[in-house]
């Protein structure tokens, strides 16, 4: 599902102006992207949790060269489902 599609999805769903929901939609992404580039940690009840994590600096080795690289260290996004979509996933999957 793309921004169009989820757009489209809750604009069936609530009677809002599209406007006033392509607003809303940016201002939440916005404040999610802001949260997380200052490394805090976003809980959603009921949806889930947005954690930033460090993953250290290591070193690999390219199998065709064997040179050994030092792979600096980086941020990544992790996401936590709540206990509900998890259940609602998997009735979903045994479903089909």
């Amino acid at each position: 599902m793309d921004n169009k599609d989820f757009e489209k999805r809750l604009a069936e769903r609530f009677p809002i102006k599209s406007t006033l929901l392509k607003s809303l939609i940016s201002e939440t992404q916005s404040f999610i992207g802001k949260r997380l580039a200052d490394s805090d940690s976003l809980n959603i009840q009921g949806f889930g949790s947005f954690e930033v994590t460090k993953q250290i600096e290591h070193i690999v080795s390219q199998p065709e060269t064997g040179k050994r690289l030092l792979v600096p260290p980086q941020l990544n996004i992790s996401f936590t489902p709540s206990r509900s979509i998890k259940i609602k996933l998997k009735l979903n999957h045994n479903e089909q």
